[in-house]
């Protein structure tokens, strides 16, 4: 597991992540309260650091264009206590031109669902908030290691710091590379 170059603090301990794309929340709340979530559970429990519960993020997913399998999946969970509209817009604006690196697509997204905060979607789900307080994800899906090293190398990641910094601070984060295994 690399280190990487981050300036923050980081949350250590995970190395797994397992993305659930529903097309909306019944959807989603079906698959959390049914046969196949309850199966899973145990299963991978076994895997997870002594004393570390999952972190369970639920968000939009603003990915568009992404072909499945085979590729690299980038998510970086944040927990970032003063954030404002002005600060997500320039995100988004971020995340388009990363998005227009070669083999690279890039999202960032609030916790919770169609509009609702983290609260209101897990009441929506019949769900507990199993975030741990991570209140925004980064997710970017490249390629290959050269296109993911495009991404890290190019101006808008740098960028990025900048904005996500918490006053003086950097935010905590919870970083992890796995494969983008999702077939389409």
């Amino acid at each position: 597991k690399g280190k990487g170059k981050g300036k923050g603090p980081r949350q250590e301990g995970y190395n797994h992540c397992l993305m659930v794309i529903a097309d909306d929340i019944p959807t989603l709340k079906t698959y959390l309260h049914g046969d196949a979530h309850k199966e899973w559970g145990p299963n991978v429990r076994p895997l997870f650091q002594e004393g570390r519960l999952p972190i369970v993020f639920d968000s939009d997913f603003k990915l568009s264009n992404v072909s499945g399998g085979g590729k690299i999946q980038h998510t970086v969970f944040y927990k970032l206590e003063d954030w404002d509209g002005e600060r997500q817009a320039k995100m988004q604006e971020v995340c388009d031109g990363i998005s227009k690196l070669e083999g690279v697509s890039a999202s960032f997204a609030a916790g919770g669902c169609g509009g609702q905060s983290i609260d209101e979607t897990c009441a929506a789900l019949d769900w507990p908030n199993k975030t741990g307080g991570f209140t925004h994800v980064l997710t970017v899906v490249a390629n290959d290691p050269g296109c993911l090293l495009s991404f890290f190398q190019s101006d808008g990641h740098k960028g990025m710091h900048d904005i996500l910094k918490q006053g003086e601070e950097h935010p905590l984060i919870c970083a992890m590379d796995s494969e983008w295994a999702i077939t389409v």
